[in-house]
């Protein structure tokens, strides 16, 4: 598995019945391998418009519609092919475990998957995601970690992956930020 995600598995040690989601799953090779490797891991809700392309959907669909049809995976998966946006509205704040995101890596985007995903996790569940090296991933790092002092952690030789445990204290700052007295980092 991916650097953040064993991040996560490791912070959950212990816990069972494990509710994650994957927010942008592309061909789904990272959400089987989450899937199979991770038996404690009992609901994973993936999540992607594929705005991408129709290849992309297909390549997934296939993978995981096989998935669905063996026994030991068909009620642990669920897949939710819109913005995560409209997914997030579907779920109360504070269901998930963790959430993995790889989805749009421009700047304004990945800092709204943030604000978007934090209030979904518990109380120190991990938010991680993928591609830390691209240019807008990088600078919404550097600005989330700016207001949030230092808390996205990178692993890696090649700097791929990043990770954080959600706190309190995070999610009364991105409280705030919805409600509107800052805005990624700037205060009003």
């Amino acid at each position: 598995m991916r650097e953040g995600l064993e991040f996560a598995r490791e912070q959950l040690i212990g816990k069972h019945s494990v509710i994650g989601a994957e927010i942008g799953v592309y061909r789904a090779d990272n959400a089987i391998e989450m899937i199979k490797e991770w038996p404690e891991l009992k609901e994973l809700h993936l999540v992607d418009s594929y705005v991408s392309g129709i290849i992309q959907y297909r390549q997934a669909a296939l993978k995981i519609y096989a998935l669905r049809e063996d026994p030991q995976y068909k009620r642990r998966v669920y897949w939710h092919v819109m913005t995560h946006h409209l997914a997030a509205q579907r779920f109360p704040n504070g269901l998930f475990h963790f959430a993995y995101i790889d989805d749009d890596h421009q700047f304004f985007a990945v800092l709204d998957a943030l604000y978007t995903w934090i209030p979904k996790i518990r109380t120190d569940g991990v938010l991680c995601g993928h591609d830390r090296w691209q240019g807008g991933v990088n600078r919404a790092i550097k600005s989330f970690n700016e207001l949030y002092g230092d808390v996205i952690l990178n692993g890696g030789e090649d700097n791929r992956d990043w990770w954080f445990v959600v706190t309190d204290e995070i999610k009364d700052i991105t409280a705030d930020a919805i409600r509107g007295t800052t805005l990624y980092g700037l205060h009003r």
